[in-house]
């Protein structure tokens, strides 16, 4: 996996003068909750094609949203406005992006730890 993007790194390349790019987002099942939502970034200081998905911090795991919502407001709070497209996890589209995570793609095989830690 690349190295996660945090909301500290994001906001700090956009006071340099960069540009976010493209932004999405991936819904996940959710035993408990139903669903839980990720996000990817795509920046112009990155000098590459890849999204990064938004982490709490670089040593414990992907970011995840309870409430769309929630998630809308920091995306749009941060200066994007572009479009944000919603896909569910394994979502075929999703194979078109440079940077998905195996989880979000559908390619988990049984038994593999996710990026959060967690064994499917």
């Amino acid at each position: 996996m690349l190295e996660p993007f945090e909301l500290a790194d994001i906001k700090a390349g956009l006071r340099d003068g960069g540009k976010i790019l493209g932004v999405f987002i991936v819904a996940r099942p959710d035993i408990d909750e139903g669903s839980v939502f990720v996000v990817y970034f795509r920046t112009d200081w990155t000098q590459s094609r890849t999204f990064r998905i938004l982490s709490r911090f670089r040593t414990e795991g992907v970011r995840t949203y309870k409430n769309l919502g929630s998630l809308y407001k920091t995306i749009r709070g941060i200066g994007y406005e572009g479009r944000i497209t919603i896909y569910p996890s394994g979502d075929p589209a999703l194979n078109t992006f440079v940077g998905v995570l195996p989880e979000d793609l559908g390619d988990n095989p049984a038994g593999t730890i996710t990026s959060e830690g967690y064994k499917e």
